[in-house]
């Protein structure tokens, strides 16, 4: 439930009452009515549809919700290595310092863009960028963003031939086939 009404010190500032999810009765004031109220309807849509973000819950750093979500894989010691590489040594460098808020597409394009300049596969990027969005993703479920910044982030393509695929030609596979020991052939 939302109210709001004349601050108790007299003075003509409107202060907008809520209650958020976990019970807490939270307030924060205004100059006009309209204001609070204008306010107070946007908490209640957020409310309804469940993408209320508490203040400060987004404030912490990226390092910190990277550091959390490699103790919390439940993966093989080959991919935690891979993982706590790529977050030591590619995530934090570059967002380590950012709140989890404060991170928009546009540095993650960024870092991407970055990624390529230094002759980085691919295939290398796009591996990095879904470590990125998998700890993003943590934090939207935790609350601490509504969205993942890596939504929307365009990738390079993974063009080996130039993106022109040639078929072998009947001589070709002919050729092929007369390598081949004889008791593959049928294959």
């Amino acid at each position: 439930m939302s109210t709001i009404d004349l601050r108790p010190t007299g003075q003509r500032r409107y202060r907008a009452r809520w209650t958020d999810p976990d019970g807490v009765q939270r307030a924060r004031h205004f100059l006009t009515e309209a204001e609070a109220t204008e306010f107070l309807e946007s908490i209640d849509c957020s409310l309804g549809s469940g993408t209320l973000r508490l203040p400060r819950t987004g404030r912490a750093p990226v390092r910190v919700i990277a550091r959390q979500w490699l103790v919390d894989q439940h993966v093989r010691p080959a991919t935690r290595d891979r993982n706590t590489y790529v977050v030591t040594t590619r995530i934090i460098p570059r967002f380590g310092r950012m709140s989890v808020e404060s991170m928009h597409p546009r540095d993650v394009q960024s870092w991407v863009n970055d990624l390529v300049a230094e002759g980085l596969a691919p295939a290398t990027i796009g591996s990095y960028v879904r470590v990125l969005g998998s700890i993003m993703l943590t934090a939207k479920r935790h609350g601490l963003v509504n969205t993942s910044p890596c939504d929307g982030v365009r990738l390079p393509r993974n063009d080996h031939h130039g993106g022109v695929v040639r078929p072998l030609t009947v001589a070709d596979v002919m050729a092929l086939a007369g390598t081949v020991p004889e008791r593959y052939r049928a294959l």
